[in-house]
């Protein structure tokens, strides 16, 4: 356990051992990455304000850590409710049956539990609610970018290449996905190389030296906020136009879009999708009425929840650094 944050009563109890407060338990893939982290500080005070006692468990991007984690939660008999950034959403599948049977309710927040990266609502029986902005829809946002970027640079053909992550990752699978799905009415758009980043800025200057050396007819370039950011010196210093487009931007992220060194990206609502989740979650609890899914740029009427671009960037709000 990484932290705990307790409101009203100090003698750890919960409504699911008799006192009024609900207790729940925060299960964070991994308490290293400043998205997730941007979740759980929302989480914490979100606490505070409501009265509810939290405990925070970091499972550091090991699976097999996490469903452990996830099924002593659950066996304890010490929580009403559990909070779920998934390292594998497939594979803690079983545990929601056995914690519905527990009337222990289920929320996550940036991952979804199961499958499904294409709604933010819930498609497993036994999950309460979720908030993200799912994977694939920030891909098809990614695309629809892509296909301004190419206007912009009268490219025909025009060239994408992609910053992954790790190809073949549940997320990259996911974000092409959307980025095809948009791109496919236009036939001179293709992805045409890529290169994995893990998604840090020195994974995306390595790429993009890598791809712009290889390749020299690209014209744009996506991937997350971190690598095409880690981008810009390799882009410079190759004298080309190449457009980047980022996803879930970070505040340097967006700084960039501002100052015109990424043509535009998709809006990471880290802390938001953490609090809204939380929110929705124990609201269950209580038996109150509570939204089952929630796309946060959606359901807070964000300027950005289409894309963000120069010309809206001052009005959108970017909660996490990286």
């Amino acid at each position: 356990m990484v932290a705990a944050a307790a409101a009203c009563g100090t003698d750890g109890s919960s409504s699911a051992t008799g006192a009024a407060e609900p207790r729940i338990a925060v299960l964070v893939g991994g308490a290293s990455n400043a998205y997730q982290v941007a979740g759980v500080k929302a989480v914490q005070a979100d606490a505070e304000r409501l009265g509810v006692q939290v405990d925070v468990f970091d499972a550091a991007f090991d699976a097999t850590k996490q469903y452990s984690q996830f099924q002593t939660a659950i066996t304890s008999g010490a929580y009403d409710g559990i909070l779920i950034n998934p390292v594998d959403g497939s594979g803690v599948v079983p545990l929601v049956a056995q914690a519905k049977a527990a009337n222990i309710g289920v929320a996550a927040w940036n991952q979804p539990i199961g499958s499904d990266f294409t709604t933010p609502r819930p498609t497993v029986d036994g999950v309460v609610a979720q908030a993200m902005l799912p994977l694939q829809r920030s891909g098809e946002i990614t695309g629809e970018l892509v296909k301004k970027a190419c206007a912009e640079a009268k490219a025909d053909p025009c060239n994408v290449a992609s910053l992954y992550y790790k190809k073949g990752s549940t997320y990259d699978t996911a974000i092409t996905a959307g980025v095809e799905k948009a791109i496919a009415d236009s036939g001179s758009i293709k992805i045409v190389a890529g290169a994995d980043t893990e998604a840090t800025r020195q994974g995306g200057l390595a790429g993009a030296q890598t791809l712009l050396a290889g390749h020299d007819d690209i014209t744009v370039m996506i991937g997350t906020s971190q690598a095409v950011t880690g981008a810009i010196p390799a882009v410079e210093t190759a004298g080309r136009k190449v457009y980047l487009i980022g996803q879930a931007l970070t505040k340097e992220g967006a700084a960039a879009v501002a100052g015109g060194d990424l043509f535009g990206g998709t809006q990471a609502m880290a802390g938001e999708e953490g609090k809204l989740a939380f929110e929705q979650l124990v609201k269950s609890i209580k038996d109150e009425p509570f939204e089952a899914g929630i796309d946060p740029g959606e359901f807070l009427k964000s300027a950005c929840v289409d894309g963000v671009v120069a010309a809206n960037v001052a009005d959108c709000s970017f909660d996490f650094s990286g």
